[in-house]
């Protein structure tokens, strides 16, 4: 399933403590990560094919932030340039009730200022560098809380996980560690719904495809 972007939603701390909402600023999100790579090889003699051993170095992981400017997006984003530690939170699908959003703290390496062309609109970028990145649901006064994972189901028509506002398994594989409840067969027509909108159900031993 494809979502529209059109309701995406980025909040981002002031300088000052106070959380603004950005999104009205902008008409681009683009997250970037990249891993730096170390060369972790050492001498292989009597190896018919050597290889490179490679492992994971430092990670970056950046917003690039474009904006339609306006005389409000400049006064915002001029005086964040080169804070550190800001707070952020960005909603892909908006900040309603349970949606899922990511946040953390960032630095704020660079604001262009206005981008002007003759023919086109006045723009402006900002480059974010993430110190943190956790990944969240909103809780319905806008601020996100960590992710809870399901840890058990309870059946029904359809049945429920908890604990209360725990994400669903993603599929099948998604119920390993998740206990049924009851432990005993469930019974005619009783499943649970899983985050790719397939069933499934206790057989009183395992978790099987379906409804019971």
């Amino acid at each position: 399933m494809a979502y529209a972007g059109i309701r995406s939603f980025i909040n981002l701390d002031d300088g000052s403590g106070t959380m603004r909402d950005i999104s009205h600023y902008l008409d681009g999100v683009t997250p970037s990560s990249q891993t730096d790579e170390l060369d972790g090889t050492t001498f292989q003699p009597g190896v018919a094919n050597p290889t490179k051993e490679i492992i994971a170095g430092f990670h970056t992981r950046a917003l690039s932030l474009s904006a339609k400017w306006t005389p409000e997006a400049e006064m915002f984003f001029s005086s964040v340039e080169g804070k550190t530690g800001l707070p952020y939170q960005y909603g892909p699908l908006g900040n309603d009730d349970g949606m899922i959003g990511i946040y953390g703290t960032c630095n704020v390496l660079s604001w262009t200022g206005p981008v002007s062309t003759v023919a086109g609109v006045i723009t402006g970028t900002a480059e974010l560098r993430c110190q943190t990145r956790l990944v969240g649901t909103f809780d319905g006064s806008g601020d996100l809380v960590p992710v809870v994972t399901a840890t058990g189901a309870t059946a029904g028509t359809p049945g429920t996980f908890s604990p209360s506002g725990a994400m669903l398994p993603s599929n099948f594989a998604g119920l390993t560690g998740v206990t049924a409840t009851p432990t005993t067969a469930w019974t005619v027509g009783q499943h649970v719904i899983l985050g790719d909108a397939t069933h499934a159900h206790w057989n009183g031993t395992a978790w099987m495809a379906g409804n019971a």
